[in-house]
């Protein structure tokens, strides 16, 4: 939906937006969701905290925002590399 915006934008103006994209999504899955994952981890993991229905520890399920993170991680920075090398490609002659 807003990709109609950025196409209307000069090809140049088009790489610089999609490149500060890709750095902002890198810099909150590694703030947000790794570190702030990791804590979150760690927190409930000591003192433990059970699930009454599940009966297993919590931080097993906030596990997940951490390896989320990191996940999203590896493709912002592929996403990063591939929009670089794009951009090197158009403005060689």
């Amino acid at each position: 939906g807003l990709d109609v915006l950025v196409n209307k934008l000069p090809h140049n103006q088009q790489v610089a937006t999609q490149l500060f994209c890709h750095v902002a999504i890198l810099f909150f899955s590694l703030a947000v969701l790794v570190f702030g994952g990791v804590k979150l981890v760690l927190l409930t993991f000591n003192p433990v905290q059970i699930s009454p229905a599940l009966g297993f520890h919590m931080g097993y399920v906030y596990l997940v925002l951490p390896l989320s993170g990191v996940l999203m991680t590896l493709y912002a920075v592929n996403e990063l590399m591939v929009t670089w090398q794009q951009r090197a490609n158009v403005e060689a002659p």
